[in-house]
């Protein structure tokens, strides 16, 4: 057994997985990388694609409330404008259709502000922290990914609580529950990417649908090859059976923060 102290994990990677997936927000084929890889089950895809027009419709309830001066348009409008944009710069296509779905949220966001008053951002609070809630409850359909798996790759759910420390399980319940809130960050973003996948899961651009496939295949056998700044973690050889996992170095305590 090796003497060596336990392999730390910088805090941002232990808390936020991919923590790059939170701020490069413009580097649309990233975040296309990262929706597929984290979302192949379909329980996890069909709960993202109900749920995440609900936390939007939420948020816009929110910012309806928020007037701009004299201006007859409020908050709400202009998130929606900026939503819109930004769903055509990630794919004309599925930003096109996308954006009568995001002018639909807006127009129930006010319809529901209208109709509760004061009340409505009671509303809007319970959309959001509930859509949020049940997206991040849909992650347990879907393999334990890196750090928490403890190696660069993902292991399916059942090995990993089999072998997981009470440490390691508490952590991961804190961690979900904080995942709520990038869930909710994270909804106005994906709602394109949803809505790419089934275009693409219909014959839209094969070539991207490819080449996307093949860097997710290639992350799933190394973590390392989706994002950088991944550290502390066991190297593993996935055997053909994705169930299998064969750990090249020795067993280890479990992963320290730093």
């Amino acid at each position: 057994m090796s003497s060596s102290p336990a392999p730390r994990v910088p805090l941002a990677q232990a808390i936020l997985v991919v923590p790059q997936a939170h701020y490069r927000v413009l580097d649309t084929r990233f975040q296309e990388e990262m929706y597929e890889l984290f979302h192949r089950h379909f329980i996890s895809r069909a709960l993202h694609m109900i749920c995440t027009p609900v936390i939007v419709t939420g948020l816009l309830v929110a910012l309806a409330h928020m007037k701009l001066g004299a201006l007859p348009i409020d908050a709400a409008i202009v998130t929606a404008a900026a939503l819109i944009a930004y769903h055509l710069y990630a794919d004309r296509v599925a930003g096109l259709v996308t954006a009568p779905l995001v002018m639909l949220s807006c127009a129930v966001a006010h319809r529901i502000d209208s109709h509760y008053g004061p009340q409505a951002l009671l509303a809007a609070g319970a959309l959001v922290f509930f859509g949020g809630l049940i997206q991040m409850f849909s992650h347990g359909a879907e393999p334990i990914p890196p750090p928490l798996s403890g190696v660069y790759g993902f292991i399916p759910v059942g090995e990993w609580f089999g072998r997981a420390t009470p440490r390691q399980r508490v952590f991961s319940v804190l961690q979900g529950l904080m995942f709520t809130g990038l869930e909710i960050w994270a909804a106005p973003r994906v709602w394109v990417l949803q809505n790419l996948h089934l275009l693409m899961s219909a014959g839209y651009k094969p070539q991207l649908r490819a080449e996307i496939d093949a860097r997710v295949a290639l992350i799933l056998t190394d973590s390392r090859h989706g994002w950088p700044g991944q550290a502390g973690l066991r190297v593993a050889r996935i055997s053909e059976s994705p169930r299998e996992h064969h750990y090249l170095s020795p067993a280890e305590s479990t992963p320290a923060l730093r």
